[in-house]
């Protein structure tokens, strides 16, 4: 049982965001199919599904829900990383090797977060250390995308 009623509410509507972006982008993908646009598409499933299962990890302390929704979000995380430097490298050239890094990255979080504690926002500080390190290397190459391209500021926010 949570704490208190306010954060079902907060994650419930997390979820709902997520969704309605989701299809959001799914109706934007006809119009414009391009690779990292794909991925892009790919992290907001990701995203989508981390949001969904931290809705479930509220009704059940399961151990594996609360590591699925870890490992979607980093999944989430490393498709917008890799979204954003297939975008900067322009449309001949793709970067795949940052998916042997997220094959091994899930594969450590999946190891340290089985023997920690379930519980809602619970997480061991490497893992907190690796979310921290994606989302600020994320920032930083979409800071500098936005510096080089001016009309592309909006294309990477999440």
């Amino acid at each position: 049982m949570p704490p208190n009623q306010g954060l079902p509410a907060i994650v419930f509507f997390e979820a709902t965001a997520c969704v309605v972006l989701l299809v959001l982008f799914a109706l934007l993908n006809r119009d414009h199919r391009t690779a990292y646009f794909r991925l892009w598409l790919r992290g907001w499933i990701a995203l989508t599904g981390a949001s969904i299962a931290t809705l479930f990890l509220l009704s059940f302390n399961f151990q594996p829900i609360a590591i699925g929704a870890l490992a979607l979000r980093v999944v989430a995380l490393f498709a917008f990383l890799t979204a954003i430097l297939n975008f900067r490298a322009g449309e001949n050239r793709r970067i795949v090797a940052i998916w042997p890094l997220t094959l091994a990255s899930l594969i450590g979080l999946v190891v340290l977060e089985r023997g920690s504690q379930v519980s809602f926002g619970a997480v061991r500080w490497e893992t907190a250390i690796l979310l921290c390190a994606l989302n600020l290397a994320r920032l930083l190459y979409a800071k500098t995308i936005a510096l080089a391209f001016p009309g592309s500021e909006s294309t990477f926010r999440s």
